[in-house]
Formats: structure tokens, C-alpha cells, sequence
């Protein structure tokens, strides 16, 4: 018998669980690709961009020069002695730049001491080869901001080429930027621009010059040259990595900028300058106040960066800044206030130095503590970060140059081997003087103590030359051992290029000793009144209304400019109370063309008890005229006021 065939029984399709299973599958294997594909990226080194081209990651200096506001200087860490911690700061940590990309940073500069961390072996053989230790740390604290998105610059601080530079050794110092810089370069080729090489810090002829001469200039730019095609030369992103060159000494100076170059060709380079002007404020405490003469001088260093650099669309910025706390909270207010606003505006960052002390003194320019994370009071950091972030009104970066401009010396002595600087002509003795306004009809007016008047020499030096170029000035005695000496523009206007004077002198000669107190710069005077018969002391009642002659002392002078055709036809004498008049003498100076300065010390008048009773000082213009420019009573003094 046939057997019958065993018949399956067909399976109805289960439509609902294909639906769950795709629903359920699918999400599993997303998830399962987003698994795999993040453990991969995790074992990458972080901005590793090797499939796209370098110039497509890279931005350009002026596309992100905006983003960086006001920064600041991790200072006195990784560029203090021998490790870290050895100037007394704790171990930088991701904590610490946590809190200041919380407060509003987003640039930050670290100083990096590297020589203490090369083989002494490697530096016979001339290797240089720096510690894969250091390296590693270095690294681990540029990444603390780096991961952040935010901007970190590293750069070589007290190192070997930035005290170098002069003829005998550049090729030395050149050698050791290549070998250093290329081990950096390499250690950092994948990072992107949010990490900015700065080649060197203040490089300059020796610790304590920071003026420097033309010779030092072009030996600056060479080494700028070196470090710049060493970290070029290593290649991927380091080709199109933004770096910062400095200028000589990092001064913001006409000769310094005049004479700097870089190549035009390579585009992602940038311009560093530090400022801790007016020094007699933030580096001294001499003056606790923030004076219109101190906007002055920053105006100036700001119109100079706009002018040579920001206007020729050169980025440029303001690596180190700063004002140490003496105590003087409201002119610190002021100075932060005043210099990031400036910056803002002219979108050129800036990078207050902090060292990490906050004590009152010599040490404190830290603005925040770096184990306990508090913010000094009043918190100057908020005042830069918050003036960056708002847009500025019209600033003018022009000073009005017709003022008289005084700078008090207190007692600067200078021995028989000294040879003093007593005007620096971008600064004017760090005051505000510009030599651009030292033109026809000007004059310094300097105030000393020597013994006699031929103990001295005046000598000018030039930044384009070397050696000094003595100046046969006028030299007045006001009273025993008490002189001016009248340094007028007709005496230096010889000169080929005054933008290119460096410093003017002065010598002791014969192992004297001299004192300075004050010196003035006289601009052109505008104003003139035109006399004949011209009564002196009813003029300056007029015009000082405090005046009487009874506050004409010892150590006083009169100082009367005119314009006059013939300077022999005048004769000044002055009038008592039932007396007949006197002839007074007095002292002329050349200024200029038919310009000259009358100087009238209290010794020329006589009978000097009963000065409180001359009534009439008459100045006499035999067949021609005066004309009356300027005039003036000063004093020696030692402090910061005058007479009137």
C-alpha cells in the first residue's frame, strides 16, 4: 500500500515581526557604527586633518585677529628657573585655564624658558636637543587651551638669541633657533592656527638694551628670517602656521619700525610689540596719578602700530603689557581701561603680563591667584575682556603738539664717569615727547646743579649711526652752581634724519658731579603780540593774576621769547617807588631766525629785598618792534609744581 506523502503545513508570514525587526535592527547597527567610529577617532590625535589641504584648515592672521580680544601672559612658570614651579607659582593645571576661559579669555601667551631643558651633551655638539619630558609637558599645557578651541601662543622667553644680537655672535644664535625651533615645529605640525608660533622675545643686543642701534635692527630681522623658514620648512600645517616676529627689543619706536622687515610674501605673519608705558606709572610708581600726559604717550605708540602697520594690513598685536600694583587702584583702572579700549578699536589684542603675586611692590603684576582661582580687586580683567566685546567710539590717536611739555627729574645724579640720557626721543625721557615735533623755532630747556659751567658736555646720538656728536649749546647761570642749558632746534637741524635721533647726552667732564632736575620742550609759539615800549611786569599780572614780586625768590627766573629784528636796540630796565629806573640785564639764547629767549635771573636785579616794590619792568625797542611769543617764571625745584 502506497504510502501517503507527509505534508508540511505551510507558515503564515508574520508581518509584525519583520516590522520590529527592522525597527530594532537598524537603530542596533547605527549605534554600533557610531561605537566603532568614535573609538577610532578617539586613538587619532586631536586635529589630525591630514585629508584635507593645509591651506583649507589654516585661517589667515587678519581673518581671526578679532577672535583673540584681550589675552594674557602665563608668566613666571614655564619660563622661570631650572623647572615650573622654582618662582614660586603652583603647577599650571586644566583647572586653572578653565577658570580664565570662564572669565572670558580666549587667547593666552606662554612664556617658555626652553635652555633649561636642553642636553648639556647636545649643546657641545651644537644639537641643542630639547628634553621629550619638557616637550611632553609643554604639550600637555598648550592643550589644556588648544582642546578649548581657544588660542595659545608659545615662543622661546629668555633664551640665547634674544641677547645675541650682535655681529660677532649672530650665526651662533641663528644656529640655535634652527635646531630649537625645528624639534617645536615638528612636536606641533598638526596643530591648526589656534596655535601661533612667536619666534622671539624682545631680541636685542644685551639684557639692559632695549634702544639698540641700526646694526642690531637688521640682525634681528635676519634671525626673524631664520626661525621663519625653519618652521616653514617642516611642513603639513606648519606652512601656513600664523607666527609672530618681533621687532628689536620689542619696542614700538620710528627707527625700530622703519627699519623692520619680513617677507611680503608669506602672509600668515604677524607684529609683536610690548608696551609697559608710561613707565614712570606701571614699571616705577613714581606717579600714582593716570594724567592726561600718560593717555598722551599711549596715543602715541597706538597711532605709531596704526600708521607703519594696521593701516598696511599688518596684523599686529600687543604681546606684553601691564602695571605693577603699588597700591594706586584707580590709575590701574585707568590703564587697563584706557589700553584695551584703545585696542579694541583699532582691533589690536593685548596680553597683560601676569606673573602669578598679587602682593603690593616690585612683584605684583598677577591679577588672579593661581591655587585658590580668586580675582584681584578692583578686577582689571573684566574691564579689558568686556571693552573687547563692545564696539568703540571714535577714537582720535592724534595728541595736540603745541603744548609745553615738563618732565621732573628728581635729582638724577650723574658722576664723572656717567653719561646720561636725559632725552629719549620716543618718550621723552618716558614721559610723551615726540621728535616729529622738533622742528624750526623749538627748544629743550634742561635744568642742572654742577659746579661750574664749563663741567659739562651735551652730546646727541643718532640710531643709524654709531659714536656721539657733541652740541655747542647756550649755557646760562641762574644762581651758584644753578644752570639752564638752551638746546634749540637751529643747533641739531644738521641733522640728515631727525626721526632718527636716538638720545641726546650729557657728560661730566674733569670728575664732576651734576644734578638733574627738570627739562621742558618748547613748541612753536603762535600766539604773538607786537610792542615797542613793552611793560614786562604789567604783562605778566595780566596774564598770571596770582603774580606779585614778592614771590620773584632766590633760584627764580624770568624766560621771555620774542621775535625781534635787531635784538641790539633793546634795553629792559625796571622802576621803584620813588626811584629812579634801573637797566636790568639779561641773557639772549638763539632760537632761530631773528627768534630769540631772554632770561632774567632774581640775581640781575638789585637791592633784591625791595623787589616787593618795583612797580614797572619795561622792555624798550629802539626804532622796531617786538614781538612778544611766550613767557614764562620758573624756579629749581624738586617737585612736581611751579612757581606760578
Amino acid at each position: 500500500m502506497k504510502g501517503e506523502e507527509h505534508q508540511i503545513p505551510k507558515r503564515k508570514k508574520n508581518y509584525l515581526g519583520q516590522i520590529i525587526l527592522i525597527f530594532t535592527g537598524i537603530p542596533s547597527f547605527i549605534i554600533y557604527l557610531i561605537i566603532i567610529d568614535y573609538m577610532y577617532k578617539k586613538n587619532l590625535p586631536k586635529k589630525n586633518f591630514k585629508t584635507r589641504p593645509p591651506e583649507k584648515i589654516m585661517r589667515k592672521p587678519n581673518e581671526f585677529i578679532k577672535e583673540l580680544g584681550a589675552g594674557i601672559n602665563i608668566g613666571n612658570s614655564l619660563d622661570a628657573k631650572y623647572h615650573e614651579t622654582y618662582w614660586g607659582n603652583p603647577r599650571l593645571s586644566q583647572e586653572y585655564f578653565d577658570e580664565l576661559i570662564k572669565k572670558g579669555f580666549n587667547s593666552f601667551r606662554i612664556p617658555i624658558r626652553w635652555r633649561q631643558h636642553v642636553n648639556n651633551l647636545s649643546i657641545l655638539s651644537l644639537q641643542f636637543k630639547i628634553s621629550e619630558s619638557f616637550l611632553d609637558r609643554v604639550q600637555e599645557i598648550v592643550n589644556y587651551v588648544y582642546n578649548k578651541k581657544k588660542y595659545v601662543i608659545i615662543n622661546l622667553h629668555h633664551s640665547t638669541p634674544e641677547i645675541i644680537c650682535n655681529k660677532y655672535l649672530k650665526k651662533f644664535a641663528g644656529l640655535i633657533l634652527k635646531k630649537v625651533w625645528k624639534q617645536i615645529a615638528e612636536r606641533f605640525k598638526n596643530y591648526d592656527y589656534h596655535l601661533i608660533f612667536e619666534i622671539m622675545n624682545e631680541p636685542r643686543r644685551k639684557p639692559s638694551d632695549f634702544n639698540g642701534d641700526l646694526s642690531i635692527v637688521k640682525i634681528v630681522n635676519e634671525l626673524n628670517e631664520i626661525g621663519r623658514k625653519t618652521i616653514r620648512e617642516t611642513g603639513y600645517l606648519n606652512k601656513f602656521r600664523p607666527l609672530l616676529l618681533s621687532l628689536q627689543g620689542g619696542v614700538p619706536s620710528i627707527p625700530c619700525i622703519d627699519y623692520f622687515t619680513m617677507d611680503k610674501n608669506d602672509k600668515n605673519l604677524m607684529v609683536t610689540f610690548h608696551t609697559y608705558h608710561p613707565y614712570e606709572i606701571g614699571m616705577h610708581g613714581m606717579v600714582k596719578n593716570f594724567s592726561d600726559k600718560a593717555r598722551r604717550e599711549l596715543r602715541f605708540i597706538f597711532k605709531l602700530i596704526k600708521e607703519k602697520f594696521i593701516d598696511k594690513n599688518i596684523t599686529a598685536l600687543i604681546g606684553e603689557m601691564g602695571m605693577k600694583n603699588f597700591g594706586n587702584d584707580l590709575t590701574r583702572i585707568e590703564y587697563a581701561d584706557t589700553l584695551s579700549k584703545y585696542g579694541s578699536y583699532l582691533n589690536i589684542p593685548i596680553f597683560w603680563w601676569d606673573n602669578g603675586h598679587l602682593e603690593i611692590g616690585n612683584y605684583g603684576w598677577g591679577l588672579m591667584n593661581r591655587t585658590t582661582f580668586e580675582y584681584a580687586k578692583p578686577d582689571l580683567y573684566q574691564i579689558m575682556i568686556d571693552n573687547y566685546k563692545k564696539p568703540q567710539k571714535f577714537i582720535s590717536f592724534n595728541n595736540d603738539n603745541n603744548q609745553v611739555l615738563d618732565v621732573f627729574l628728581r635729582w638724577k645724579k650723574v658722576s664723572h664717569k656717567g653719561l646720561m640720557k636725559f632725552i629719549k626721543p620716543f618718550g621723552f625721557n618716558d614721559g610723551n615727547f615726540d621728535i616729529l615735533t622738533f622742528v624750526n623755532d623749538t627748544y629743550f630747556i634742561l635744568e642742572l646743579i654742577a659746579n661750574k659751567k664749563d663741567s659739562f658736555n651735551i652730546y646727541y646720538e643718532m640710531f643709524t649711526e654709531s659714536g656721539l656728536n657733541k652740541i655747542d649749546c647756550d649755557v646760562i647761570e641762574i644762581n651758584k652752581e644753578k644752570y639752564i642749558i638752551i638746546i634749540p632746534f637751529e643747533k641739531v637741524k644738521y641733522v640728515k634724519n631727525l626721526k632718527y635721533l636716538n638720545y641726546f647726552y650729557i657728560q661730566p667732564i674733569n670728575k664732576e658731579e651734576i644734578h638733574l632736575l627738570r627739562m621742558t620742550f618748547y613748541p612753536k609759539s603762535f600766539d604773538k603780540e607786537i610792542f615797542t615800549n613793552f611793560n614786562f611786569l604789567m604783562y605778566i599780572k595780566n596774564k598770571f593774576k596770582n603774580f606779585h614780586m614778592k614771590f620773584f625768590e632766590e633760584d627764580c627766573y624770568f624766560q621771555l621769547e620774542i621775535n625781534s629784528d635787531n635784538i641790539n636796540n633793546l634795553i629792559i630796565f625796571y622802576e621803584y617807588f620813588n626811584e629812579k629806573s634801573n637797566i636790568l640785564n639779561y641773557n639772549i639764547a638763539i632760537i632761530g631766525n631773528k627768534h630769540y629767549l631772554l632770561i632774567i635771573p632774581y640775581k640781575f636785579f638789585r637791592n633784591y629785598k625791595y623787589l616787593s616794590y618795583i612797580y614797572s619792568i619795561n622792555i624798550i625797542s629802539i626804532n622796531s618792534k617786538i614781538e612778544v611769543l611766550r613767557m614764562e617764571i620758573k624756579k629749581f625745584i624738586t617737585e612736581e609744581n611751579t612757581l606760578i
